[in-house]
């Protein structure tokens, strides 16, 4: 997805408008593609994942939600497990689990509640893991820890490299990426969605998928639709890190991941409380994915 694709016409018809190019948008415009529809993605942006999916953590969890989310959680990472062996981009899925960290006795009892909502959810693989069980996924670990709650099927990738690669995917089966087109509305007749207004012109859809993030509100209030919604951009930050040591999402006092590159994504706002120039140690145990 370049720059000069904003000034491609856009088409005048489509079977499907989606609006934003996060990865939402563009795994959605992906299957209605594959499926032989005709698809328009419009993304103002001058690339796709430039907002909120291309600066999240790219965490694909299952335990921790809402129960009625666990089982498209579930479905999720079958998914992803699939695309990674099949769409032709490493967009960097490791199947390393995810642990949360308690310190405290307090917390501790906080993961039991966890524990009993993830079984009664179905999820007979989270454990209740004591200190050494905990020490023993993370050896590097090296503040107190009192138990951990460890969901072993649990992932996370590269969300901006899974998002493009969706994308391109999609791209593939013939849809259209419209970069730099931003959408101000949407097009209603005799009741019902017919399509979308940007800033290039009108895109006449049988249907509209409104995956805009943060920005989704703004879009379908005018449908009487209201939704809760803060506009922002917040972004994980890297430390520079050593050999790649960790293979899992751990929770505790801030919530991180390594990537293969040895960089530690860290939420943005915990950054400015870092101390400057903060290294990683290295570790002797570092051995590639999912070593622990």
């Amino acid at each position: 997805m370049t720059a000069s694709e904003s000034t491609s016409r856009l088409p005048d018809r489509v079977d499907l408008a989606v609006v934003g190019g996060g990865v939402c948008g563009s795994v959605c415009a992906a299957e209605a593609a594959r499926r032989g529809a005709r698809v328009a993605v419009l993304e103002k942006e001058a690339e796709v994942a430039e907002e909120g999916s291309g600066r999240s953590f790219g965490s694909l969890r299952v335990q921790g939600r809402h129960p009625a989310e666990t089982p498209l959680a579930v479905d999720a990472i079958e998914l992803w497990r699939e695309a990674a062996r099949t769409i032709g981009v490493d967009f960097e899925l490791v199947q390393g689990g995810n642990l949360y960290v308690a310190e405290h006795e307090a917390e501790v009892d906080q993961l039991r509640q966890q524990l009993v909502e993830a079984r009664a959810a179905g999820l007979a693989d989270v454990r209740l893991l004591g200190p050494e069980e905990v020490r023993e996924i993370v050896p590097c670990l090296t503040r107190r820890v009192a138990a951990g709650l460890y969901s072993a099927r649990d992932a996370h990738c590269d969300p901006r490299k899974a998002t493009r690669a969706y994308a391109a995917l999609a791209e593939k089966h013939g849809a259209q990426i419209a970069v730099g087109t931003r959408a101000v509305d949407l097009l209603v007749a005799d009741g019902k969605i017919a399509g979308v207004r940007t800033e290039r012109g009108d895109v006449r859809a049988r249907a509209v998928v409104v995956a805009a993030g943060v920005w989704t509100p703004r879009l379908v209030r005018r449908l009487g639709i209201r939704m809760r919604g803060k506009e922002g951009r917040r972004a994980p930050h890297t430390l520079n890190g050593t050999a790649f040591a960790i293979g899992r999402t751990i929770a505790a006092i801030l919530e991180n991941f390594q990537e293969p590159s040895g960089e530690v994504a860290i939420p943005e706002v915990l950054h400015p409380h870092l101390p400057t120039g903060m290294t990683m140690i290295p570790w002797k145990g570092a051995g590639g994915p999912g070593a622990g």
